[in-house]
């Protein structure tokens, strides 16, 4: 099975990075920092930002991304 790449925008995840790193690549994800990639047009810059596959998911905390990850 080829894994889901999990990409993360660098500046909106900030201090949160390498939790985030972690988490996903704990669920098997292809973890992928890039600068931007482009969530913030959409949703408000500062939010953590991140694309896997399809899935776009933007929250305002950790703990937020966490449970959107879980559902």
């Amino acid at each position: 099975m080829v894994p889901v790449k999990a990409e993360i925008c660098e500046y909106c995840a900030g201090n949160n990075l390498g939790r985030i790193k972690s988490i996903l690549g704990s669920r098997g994800y292809e973890v992928e920092v890039t600068g931007c990639i482009g969530l913030c047009a959409k949703y408000a810059c500062g939010r953590i930002n991140v694309r896997i596959g399809e899935k776009e998911i933007s929250t305002e905390s950790l703990d937020e991304f966490i449970k959107a990850l879980e559902g």
